[in-house]
């Protein structure tokens, strides 16, 4: 199955990586790296540095991206601001991070080639 983990250069996406390469999924993985560490990298994960929030503005979509994005089977949504405290502080910080972003992650299975942004378009409502 093709797998697509976001966060997962975090401590539970880092662990579930492992555990989806070790049952032979194809894992790939999009992180910011805001809270993850390219040292939780695993060996036969495809990893692209990119910020969910941006998804919302196909204009930053480019090939890597979408080469992790096609064909996607599962998606497990591991990104998060972890912690309670910052996000009483910095409330729109943590409800775009936390919630307004799973917003713009397409559906799985729903996205074939990547010639052209514009077929994520219907997708990103």
């Amino acid at each position: 199955m093709r797998v697509l983990v976001t966060g997962g250069a975090g401590f539970v996406g880092t662990n579930l990586i492992k555990r989806l390469l070790k049952d032979g999924h194809e894992v790939a993985s999009i992180d910011n790296y805001s809270t993850g560490y390219k040292e939780n990298e695993q060996e036969g994960c495809k990893y692209v540095n990119y910020n969910l929030e941006d998804l919302n503005q196909p204009t930053l979509f480019d090939k890597e991206l979408f080469g992790v994005l096609d064909g996607v089977d599962t998606i497990f949504h591991m990104a998060a601001l972890a912690r309670i405290q910052p996000s009483i502080v910095d409330p729109t910080t943590a409800i775009n991070n936390n919630f307004n972003s799973t917003l713009y992650l397409p559906s799985p299975g729903k996205i074939t080639g990547i010639e052209s942004s514009s077929s994520m378009l219907p997708l990103m409502v």
